[in-house]
């Protein structure tokens, strides 16, 4: 199988939840180099994970091209672009809404109950998802500055995906709302790029005090441990005993 990804978060994830599968995963960073494996071996992959949207190549047609990929690989890219758009909201989370105007930043329940398998999973995600993008607010001003809109639109994108694989709604529909804007050519959307880089950083503040306390907890956890065995363990008398 192919994972075509440039963000080390969904890679992460889409791992997590192969790690039980007999598939062997092979990793390529963009489309351009999804391409150069299917050219060279076609018939060595079963499947292909990859975006509509990412870096050099975009999309299944794209990256593709100039070989016939459905000798190999059974789906339908209709299928592949519907299955990729969030869920539409329903009357429970409308409601939610209504009477929580203010979500957290990051649904912590929801989270850990998608990982719920593997509890040592979402610490490591946080991690990832912390290094993968500290840089990218710095980004999303630069691009705004310079007017590219169509890189703004891939960010976005990139954004809106990441925060919904963190459950981080706000955030999610924050980018959903300015990768729309850009998509339809709207420069508008890049006057709201500072708001979207400042709630970015707060997410990024919010997963370190997160990774932060699960270290302490571990620690303590560990510490507690060690304790409760030192209790068990045998005491020897440092006391002499008397010839008899």
């Amino acid at each position: 199988m192919l994972i075509v990804e440039d963000d080390p978060v969904d890679t992460e994830i889409i791992r997590e939840y192969l790690k039980e599968t007999p598939y062997l995963l092979e990793c390529a960073s963009d489309g351009e180099a999804a391409w150069y494996l299917l050219d060279a071996e076609p018939e060595r992959f079963d499947a292909i994970i990859l975006d509509r949207v990412m870096p050099q190549l975009s999309g299944i047609e794209d990256c593709c091209a100039g070989f016939d990929w459905r000798r190999y690989l059974d789906f339908d890219p209709e299928r592949m672009f519907h299955a990729g758009i969030a869920p539409a909201d329903t009357a429970e989370k409308r409601q939610n809404k209504a009477v929580n105007p203010e979500p957290p930043l990051v649904d912590w329940t929801a989270l850990r109950q998608r990982f719920e398998s593997s509890p040592g999973f979402v610490p490591r995600l946080l991690q990832t998802a912390i290094n993968s993008q500290r840089d990218t607010p710095g980004r999303i001003r630069a691009t705004a500055a310079s007017g590219e809109l169509d890189a703004f639109f891939r960010l976005t994108h990139a954004i809106k995906g990441f925060a919904g694989n963190l459950c981080a709604e706000p955030l999610r529909e924050q980018a959903d709302r300015l990768c729309e804007q850009a998509r339809g050519g709207d420069h508008g959307a890049l006057d709201s790029a500072d708001a979207l880089a400042s709630a970015l950083e707060c997410l990024l503040k919010e997963l370190a005090r997160q990774v932060e306390t699960s270290t302490a907890d571990r620690r303590d956890a560990v510490g507690q441990q060690r304790a409760r065995e030192g209790d068990k363990a045998p005491r020897h008398s440092d006391e002499t005993s008397p010839p008899g």
